[in-house]
């Protein structure tokens, strides 16, 4: 990377992909970095689409080794630089479907480390303040404001570290991430041998938690009833919001749905979702709502899969 960011501050940034490659990309870059680095989004100015980066590394570490062996062979052109020579850069990966939403992000965490660009949760919000979910910012203040030290919180797993006490009885400590940062939870024996099998990193959890307030700097969070995040969430959903600005993306929303699926007025279904399409209609210079009959059966998958089709300004939960 110091090699990379020196060459950018000496000869200026890099025009594209290729102009990256033939400067930086041969000696400073393997595969599995340039994987890393696209999956981070280092490359988002230069290809838009993750998926297409990540799915190119093994052509652009090529095309790099290439124009360097073509440098040292003096194999240029003689009447330009190889910048001219545009036929020689191969053409980017081509790929089925590009990453939903909440797989990049998953595979922005596992590059960094953390949420960089936006956190899974944000997507949730509604649905998250309709449980009564605390955000990790907001602990002191709603305890203070409470008659009770529970709380409900959200977040997503990052790591769990088991211990044994001196009785013999095991106990982990927890680290979670919500869209206000990272937070730990420390839990017992017996909540968790109930949840132990699905806290892994990765998964969204909902938690009933206990506030014990050490110090004016310091709070201790023990979870008593850790359960999974999804079926709660969707419950809480009543209402899907598309919206979209092309005539392109209502055809490929009505393909995406299934219209097989369609769960009528069974409340009871709790994947039952009324639809709404909000056309923007930029050259009237007006919008447009659509409510469509009857109720959907549209889970997280669904919802990640709409917001990928290319017209889909936004999904939104009501």
């Amino acid at each position: 990377m110091a090699e990379i960011i020196k060459e950018r501050q000496k000869n200026g940034e890099f025009k594209d992909i290729y102009d990256l490659m033939r400067r930086a990309g041969y000696k400073n870059m393997n595969r599995r970095q340039m994987e890393a680095l696209a999956a981070a989004g280092a490359f988002d100015c230069l290809i838009p689409d993750r998926t297409v980066a990540y799915s190119s590394a093994e052509i652009l570490l090529r095309y790099a080794a290439t124009v360097a062996e073509e440098k040292e062979t003096g194999q240029v052109s003689l009447f330009g630089g190889e910048e001219d020579n545009m036929l020689d850069m191969p053409p980017l990966a081509r790929i089925e479907e590009s990453w939903d939403p909440l797989e990049k992000l998953e595979k922005e965490f596992a590059s960094v480390g953390f949420y960089l660009s936006a956190h899974p949760l944000d997507t949730m919000k509604k649905a998250l303040d309709r449980i009564g979910v605390v955000s990790s910012a907001d602990i002191l203040p709603s305890v203070e404001n409470s008659p009770s030290s529970r709380i409900k919180m959200a977040g997503i797993v990052l790591k769990k570290r088991e211990r044994v006490s001196t009785k013999g009885n095991r106990f982990a400590f927890m680290q979670v991430s919500d869209a206000s940062g990272v937070y730990e939870v420390m839990i017992f024996s017996d909540a968790l041998s109930v949840a132990r099998d699905f806290l892994s990193a990765g998964e969204t959890i909902l938690m009933t938690i206990d506030v014990d307030i050490q110090n004016e700097n310091e709070i201790r969070l023990v979870a008593q009833k850790i359960e999974k995040l999804a079926p709660y969430v969707e419950g809480a959903t009543k209402k899907i919001r598309v919206i979209l600005n092309t005539a392109d993306a209502v055809v490929a929303l009505r393909n995406t749905l299934d219209y097989n699926n369609t769960a009528g007025n069974d409340n009871n279904d709790l994947s039952s979702k009324k639809l709404e399409l909000l056309a923007k209609l930029p050259e009237q210079k007006r919008e447009v709502r659509i409510k469509l009959p009857g109720s959907w059966a549209i889970n997280s998958k669904l919802k990640n899969r709409i917001r990928n089709i290319d017209g889909v300004l936004d999904v939104q939960e009501l």
